[in-house]
């Protein structure tokens, strides 16, 4: 808007600029005109095709002005079973058209190559995916760090995939299982590891909603969810995926520490783990009256950070200090955040806890970190 009022120009102008504007004139008698004017954005499409694998749905849409005239091909031909839908999105001024196709048929059928057309007289643009029925990809066994949600224990192991980035293919074989071998092991003082146990198979099967998450979701599969293990052990995990055509590779092994009671030294710590007060703390129960313990966290070659929710974080039971026992410094504590983190200089933390009266303690996640 210019200094006098009179002008208004827009720069960069986008969907959010279209609609209607008044211009409103006085003069010096005090009688006023005003008149009423649209701006419309005229632009050219912008489509996306998307795969709603749960539902059965190919989902063609687009963007436009004028309105862009949609068209959806299976392997070059037209499919003419579709639903059209329109969505107006009043935060950025704009309409969505689509054309839902419902995937009815078998599945051999519904394979190909789907392209997704939009054109208006200011250009077309044309998107495609590729619906493949294979095995699923290798897995991966990765555990998290971010620690953005720290409620449950043992929430920051996840399985993923391991593919290229043929972000236009989709599988469209229904995930049906997932095959675990769980090993007991120890890890020896020259890094070496020795089976407590032989290797068992767990098999999970999936409902019917859980079975794509592994190809598209983008957070992974927890591992909580599907393994059964012990409290204050070490395993190895390793893990295949099954779906209607056949099973995928074994991932690499996976060397775990579950979760672990406070009162455990833990030594070679090489990843992480979570830490809690007492052995009913997952349940979200109280210790009793006089309650203490302690705990040697120990790494190599790495710094040790522990990562608290505020509240615990301000904790006067728990006490953090910088090496093996209580003679070392008291690492200090900033908890103005939702969750904390407080780093070692050293490869070790010894932890303390001692409370009076009855509480819920704490759930610390510990992580390993290479030193800089």
């Amino acid at each position: 808007m210019s200094s006098d009022h009179r002008v208004l120009r827009i720069n960069n102008i986008s969907h959010s600029n279209a609609g209607y504007y008044e211009c409103e004139v006085f003069n010096a008698f005090g009688l006023s005109n005003k008149k009423t004017f649209q701006v419309i954005v005229y632009h050219p499409p912008v489509i996306s095709l998307q795969i709603i694998p749960h539902f059965s749905k190919l989902i063609c849409s687009a963007t436009g002005k004028p309105r862009p005239k949609l068209t959806l091909k299976r392997n070059d031909t037209q499919l003419l079973n579709i639903t059209e839908v329109s969505e107006k999105n009043f935060i950025t001024n704009t309409t969505q058209w689509s054309l839902v196709y419902s995937m009815d048929k078998s599945l051999e059928q519904e394979l190909g190559l789907y392209s997704c057309s939009a054109v208006n007289e200011h250009g077309v643009q044309t998107s495609f995916k590729k619906l493949v029925a294979k095995l699923p990809p290798k897995p991966k066994i990765i555990r998290k760090t971010d620690f953005k949600s720290i409620y449950k224990h043992d929430a920051s192991l996840f399985i993923i995939q391991t593919t290229s980035n043929e972000t236009n293919e989709l599988n469209l074989s229904p995930i049906v299982e997932y095959k675990l071998l769980v090993q007991q092991i120890n890890l020896s003082t020259n890094d070496t590891f020795l089976n407590v146990s032989e290797a068992s198979e767990q098999k999970v099967r999936l409902q019917r909603f859980d079975r794509f998450s592994f190809y598209y979701s983008k957070s992974g599969i927890k591992i909580s969810n599907l393994v059964n293990v012990k409290s204050n052990q070490q395993y190895k995990i390793k893990v295949a995926v099954s779906n209607t055509i056949g099973t995928s590779e074994y991932s690499e092994w996976y060397s775990y520490l579950s979760t672990h009671v406070c009162g455990q030294n833990i030594e070679n710590i090489f990843d992480g783990l979570f830490l809690m007060s007492h052995e009913n703390r997952q349940q979200l129960k109280h210790h009793e009256r006089d309650y203490s313990c302690n705990s040697l966290l120990s790494t190599r070659s790495n710094v040790i950070c522990v990562h608290l929710l505020q509240n615990e974080c301000k904790l006067k039971t728990l006490t953090l200090y910088d090496g093996k026992n209580e003679t070392a410094p008291i690492l200090k504590r900033s908890c103005n955040h939702f969750v904390s983190e407080i780093c070692s200089t050293t490869e070790n933390i010894y932890l303390k806890y001692d409370a009076r009266r009855e509480a819920f303690g704490f759930l610390a996640n510990i992580v390993a970190k290479t030193l800089r």
